[in-house]
């Protein structure tokens, strides 16, 4: 037994001490079972010093004993195991609300995690209730070791595609800057980067109720949500929709100028438009992620026809 977990529910160790301990409770498996054993015993131990239940269940058993008199003695063995019920549902009570109390404190304990993806790249997060979490670059998530037993609720900025588990008993909320999306258990995407003025939800299954400032909106699957310099409108997307979790970039029909941000975005680059001609051609096209910004810009050139001139080592293109 790690000496740590008996300090742990002694409260002798700092507060470092814990956020420590709970983080590789929350990695370590044998760890963990080490915690759930300890909390199990230290909450039956726990009723052996609670003087008050037993007098309780003395008292209980006085007045069920004298009304009893009066009846026969096959009612004394009834009474002999209504008093052993009665004691037992006390300690019970007592066993596992110490077991709520000690599993709560671990939870409002519990540290933070935050993930940032470097740009040109993505991470897959599962959560504690099981829920996974596509992440798309430049995207930064903030989410609890463990959940809580009321709600399960994220942060995150940029580009997630989440799979909740369903708990009806705890929804599942992700806050954006712009935005707060919950659910029960669903599929969806979120889009919204701190660095542009657009924000997107799409739903792929279930059901979310989307939250912006005192407006609520449901999307059916299928729909997508936007939030475009405070104008909501809503529309329909097509299959390749979330092509980036698989590492794929889609563009259908999409303007120079808009790709060119997306661009941005994913890979924390800069790129100049000088001709402005150029900014409302129109490109359809994949792309996969690996294959960089100087690539992609260069296949899209054959295209819409421009120059790149860029100096050696730097993260701005300009388009001629």
């Amino acid at each position: 037994m790690d000496e740590r977990i008996v300090k742990y529910f002694n409260s002798s160790l700092s507060e470092e001490e814990k956020e420590g301990l709970i983080e590789e409770i929350n990695q370590n498996n044998e760890l963990r079972q080490q915690y759930l054993s300890y909390l199990n015993l230290n909450g039956l131990l726990a009723l052996q010093s609670r003087p008050d239940d037993l007098s309780v269940g003395k008292q209980a058993y006085g007045i069920f004993k004298q009304r009893l008199k009066p009846r026969v003695a096959k009612r004394k063995i009834l009474a002999r195991v209504s008093q052993a019920a009665a004691v037992l549902v006390i300690l019970l009570t007592t066993w596992f609300v110490s077991q709520h109390i000690a599993h709560e404190r671990l939870i409002n304990n519990t540290p933070y995690n935050e993930i940032s993806v470097p740009p040109g790249q993505r991470v897959t997060v599962i959560l504690s209730d099981g829920t996974e979490v596509w992440l798309n670059a430049g995207s930064t998530l903030k989410y609890p070791a463990i959940f809580g037993s009321k709600n399960r609720k994220v942060e995150i900025q940029g580009e997630g595609f989440f799979k909740v588990v369903s708990d009806p008993v705890r929804p599942f909320t992700a806050d954006t800057p712009s935005l707060s999306v919950k659910v029960l258990g669903t599929s969806f995407n979120v889009i919204d980067y701190e660095t542009a003025d657009y924000a997107e939800v799409a739903l792929e299954q279930g059901a979310v109720e989307i939250y912006i400032e005192n407006d609520v909106h449901r999307l059916t699957p299928g729909e997508f949500l936007s939030l475009s310099n405070g104008v909501v409108s809503k529309g329909r997307y097509d299959e390749n929709h979330f092509l980036w979790k698989t590492g794929i970039y889609h563009f259908n029909s999409v303007p120079l100028a808009d790709i060119a941000k997306k661009l941005e975005t994913y890979y924390d680059v800069t790129i100049d438009i000088q001709n402005a001609s150029l900014k409302d051609k129109i490109y359809t096209g994949k792309f996969r992620q690996q294959d960089g910004v100087g690539e992609i810009l260069r296949i899209i050139a054959k295209t819409c026809e421009f120059q790149i001139e860029r100096e050696d080592l730097s993260t701005l293109y300009i388009l001629k």
